[in-house]
């Protein structure tokens, strides 16, 4: 079934059910067919090959949502482009895709015209702003259409969407997902929260695969869904509040954000009860003091990528209880097989170190037009992560650090998130990054990027002898810098390669 079976069960038990609820907008689950299908209606006559990817580029709404839906409704292809990307970007994954239909809202109206001349296949564009627009067709206008089609219902195995990778390794990679890749990964995830009731909060933006899961986590459980269009940590609160949120999803720099807040005791956030984090590696610490922000929540962890679709292991809310647990990593989802391989391709025993592989009915298709990339990464079924880290006695995988983070000191492997988890225990620590930076003779030396808490100053020797306290000497930061903000990518995570290439020479 097509990832829009939600809305076919919704209609039967609840059609004048609360789905979707953007800036004060609600629509039902009655109203979003009708507009689906009538939105499909309007694209089925506008001639599109049906096989390329239709392009949105715009902040969250329950209009980017419609369309994504609206294109699987049809039988078709979404290219979800992120909304951080300069042009140069969005104009290669347009190309590449072929692109004959691109969908935006009023943020990104300024851009059309160079990308109708760089991208030659381009041959529509839908204004999904709430305004009509006259130089392009109109969402309100089309939804509006004469007539409705009814849902492809396309097969499983029928290909939903092409997310693209962030490209910070080189030209962004087209990840080729099913409708089962989408949708039956969001189910087993959701399965950990254990609920349907309440109210949940899409924050994370909807071109990341992450936030393309939490979306389908909630709809699949008819859960009515507060979007905000992006991050701020003000308005986040403040929804909370409002619509008495239960659940919510959050990657780790929006979380540290939230609880470093001092405006976080002016709003009651004791609504909370499901807290899901994931999208890159997490401190013990950030764990701990998000109970403090979220005195009702209980936290479920995920970890996973693009290319599994991408939830590969959870720390459920039972896990959570344990200390030894609070950790990035977890359990394998009941779809995925994992294992610990050397440089070599050699299987490794509990707790050494190597690379993550996962094999699994969630990992991708391949790449978009990447056959040698593809193959690269699907070696013998197994999906190579490029991640670093160790199953245990019982299980649980590790996540000790992305493979290219890992920073080789003196011929010693120093895992970042290591030595990140003890600076950040530092009380007036905001956040922390860890990178290697070129040394004439170790090769490399560990270097830390911190952001201090108002107020806050720290000296080096201070800073020395609490790492000592709980690393050994090769693993303690060499050298420290002090910055006012890091590098984010559109998710959320911290662009280490960008802080690196200011070494790089």
């Amino acid at each position: 079934m097509s990832i829009t079976s939600f809305l076919h069960e919704a209609m039967k038990y609840h059609p004048h059910g609360d789905a979707l609820i953007h800036e004060d907008r609600i629509t039902t689950y009655e109203g979003l067919a009708d507009h689906l299908s009538r939105f499909a209606a309007a694209i089925s006559t506008l001639n599109l090959d049906f096989q390329k990817p239709m392009g949105i580029l715009s902040l969250n709404s329950d209009k980017y949502i419609e369309t994504m839906l609206t294109a699987a409704w049809l039988g078709g292809i979404i290219n979800p482009i992120n909304s951080r990307w300069a042009m140069h970007e969005i104009e290669y994954v347009l190309n590449e895709c072929e692109t004959e239909i691109l969908f935006v809202d009023q943020n990104f109206t300024s851009i059309v015209n160079d990308l109708k001349s760089l991208c030659p296949n381009l041959k529509h564009v839908v204004y999904l702003g709430n305004d009509a627009h006259p130089e392009y067709l109109n969402y309100s206008e089309m939804i509006q259409h004469p007539y409705s089609v009814a849902d492809a219902q396309v097969a499983d195995d029928q290909l939903a969407a092409v997310c693209y990778t962030s490209g910070t390794t080189g030209k962004p990679k087209g990840v080729m997902l099913t409708h089962a890749h989408i949708k039956d990964n969001a189910r087993i995830a959701s399965g950990y929260l254990k609920n349907k009731e309440g109210y949940a909060i899409q924050v994370p933006p909807l071109f990341h695969i992450g936030g393309i899961n939490w979306l389908f986590q909630v709809l699949q459980r008819h859960m009515p869904l507060v979007i905000l269009k992006g991050f701020d940590v003000l308005e986040v609160y403040r929804t909370i509040e409002k619509y008495k949120i239960t659940e919510s999803f959050f990657v780790p720099t929006m979380l540290q954000m939230l609880i470093n807040s001092p405006r976080s005791k002016d709003f009651d956030l004791s609504s909370v009860k499901r807290l899901v984090y994931g999208g890159s590696a997490i401190n013990r610490q950030l764990i701990i003091n998000a109970k403090d922000v979220f005195p009702n929540a209980s936290f479920v962890q995920f970890y996973g990528m693009t290319e599994a679709s991408p939830c590969v292991t959870v720390l459920d809310m039972d896990a959570h209880q344990h200390d030894q647990n609070l950790k990035p990593g977890g359990y394998p989802l009941s779809q995925c097989q994992v294992k610990i391989i050397d440089s070599e391709g050699k299987e490794l025993p509990c707790n050494e170190v190597g690379e993550i592989i996962v094999r699994g009915s969630n990992v991708m298709l391949g790449y978009w037009k990447k056959p040698e990339e593809s193959k690269k990464a699907l070696k013998n079924g197994w999906l190579h992560t490029g991640d670093g880290g160790y199953l245990r006695e019982d299980g649980f995988v590790v996540l000790a650090d992305r493979i290219k983070d890992m920073i080789i000191t003196g011929g010693e492997n120093v895992y970042s998130t290591e030595v990140e988890n003890v600076i950040m225990a530092v009380e007036g620590i905001d956040m922390c990054a860890v990178i290697g930076i070129p040394h004439e003779i170790w090769g490399e030396s560990v270097h830390a990027v911190i952001i201090p808490k108002a107020g806050y100053a720290f000296s080096k020797d201070v800073l020395d002898a609490h790492c000592r306290k709980y690393l050994s000497a090769f693993k303690c930061p060499r050298s420290y810098e002090f910055v006012n903000e890091l590098p984010l990518s559109g998710a959320g995570k911290i662009l280490k390669n960008v802080l690196r290439s200011k070494y790089s020479q």
